[in-house]
């Protein structure tokens, strides 16, 4: 197991799954997530749950967080 610092960098709330726990992360702000070591994100062990093309940025953070999650399909 790993933690995470994920940010989410929408305007809105997302609900991040994974297989130790399921944690909803606001707009524009982060939390602590427990992953699997193993885990891959967009997989059934790591995903966010609302309805997007979502994609996850892990180099070059801006936020300093070890993961930043957007939707490509967001306006």
């Amino acid at each position: 197991m790993k933690t995470l610092d994920i940010y989410n960098g929408e305007h809105r709330e997302i609900t991040v799954a994974t297989d130790l726990e399921t944690i909803k992360i606001p707009g524009k702000s982060s939390a602590l997530v427990k992953v699997a070591a193993d885990a891959v994100f967009n997989q059934p062990e790591f995903f966010v749950q609302e309805i997007g093309a979502w994609y996850a940025k892990t180099s070059y953070c801006h936020t300093g967080a070890d993961m930043e999650i957007y939707d490509a399909d967001a306006e």
